[in-house]
């Protein structure tokens, strides 16, 4: 899940976008990782794809997924 809601409580499995800018969000935001969500088909109407994480943030996420799986 992502959320823009920087300012809110932040859980121990969150992680601040570094590169939200390159990813193709308007705000800085987070990914709750402990928080999965489908997406239904249509939900992004015409959007599509809205944009794509960096490295950074990809290898970031890798590793709290790394921390929850064990």
């Amino acid at each position: 899940m992502v959320t823009n809601a920087t300012n809110k409580l932040s859980l121990d499995h969150d992680h601040l976008i570094r590169e939200w800018e390159a990813a193709g969000l308007d705000k800085p935001s987070i990914t709750r990782i402990d928080r999965i969500a489908e997406t239904p088909p249509g939900y992004l109407g015409t959007a599509g794809r809205i944009g794509r994480l960096a490295e950074v943030d990809i290898e970031a996420i890798r590793a709290i997924l790394s921390e929850i799986v064990r």
